[in-house]
């Protein structure tokens, strides 16, 4: 069976309703109830495992992408309230059919994890980007450190079409760099924001790859 995000609850729940169906002779009911059990184990599908030992794995100096998605936007110079100041943000959005798991942009730890409920964010909306230099969005964010001490900054806004994420790490906890940690059901909105010593290696309207696409690398040696 393909890796998939389901829980094993729901895997049961859909083997006994198929179950039922066939004791009770249903062809029809079996077809409805394996085509809607094969639309959500496409939807929740779960890419490969990342093979950690190739050399783009272990660079220091660059950061992948943590989701799949499209780039919507790349601002500099961008003040935040919980992240800081001088800080470049990459707005990535993931439509509801994107794969949906989240992974580690670098090797990092997690430093602060704050947790903001509320209102949800309509993903495909237009306009200016809404500031967050006074007050933060409802959201889920987290900040990475990676072993040089740099932080980069990771925010999960919902959409009304979607829940929020479901995250494996607290503060503390250390991840490699492309791990899998989560995933983002049905997708949403993602900021990520880097100090602006990092050169940006996407542009606007670019598509990006969970652990696979660099977004941005040092330009500064330390």
């Amino acid at each position: 069976m393909p890796k998939s995000f389901l829980s094993k609850f729901v895997n049961i729940v859909f083997s006994m309703i198929i179950f039922l169906l066939w004791v009770m002779d249903s062809i029809l009911g079996i077809f409805g109830g394996l085509l809607v059990w094969t639309g959500l184990y496409f939807l929740f599908r779960k890419k490969k495992k990342q093979d950690y030992k190739s050399e783009s794995a272990f660079k220091r100096d660059v950061v992948f992408s943590p989701v799949q998605g499209k780039v919507e936007s790349v601002s500099h110079n961008i003040s935040h309230c919980y992240f800081g100041k001088n800080l470049t943000e990459v707005r990535i959005t993931m439509n509801p059919w994107d794969e949906m798991g989240i992974h580690m942009p670098m090797t990092s730890e997690v430093q602060d994890f704050n947790f903001k409920d509320g209102n949800s964010f309509f993903r495909y909306k237009s306009g200016p980007r809404q500031e967050q230099n006074k007050e933060m969005l409802d959201s889920i964010a987290l900040t990475l450190r990676d072993v040089q001490g740099r932080n980069v900054g990771l925010q999960f806004l919902k959409c009304y079409v979607g829940s929020w994420p479901e995250i494996s790490l607290m503060p503390g906890d250390r991840g490699k760099q492309q791990a899998n940690f989560g995933y983002f059901p049905f997708g949403g909105t993602v900021l990520l924001y880097m100090p602006k010593k990092y050169e940006i290696l996407i542009a606007e309207k670019d598509k990006v790859i969970a652990g696979e696409t660099l977004i941005a690398g040092s330009s500064v040696q330390e």
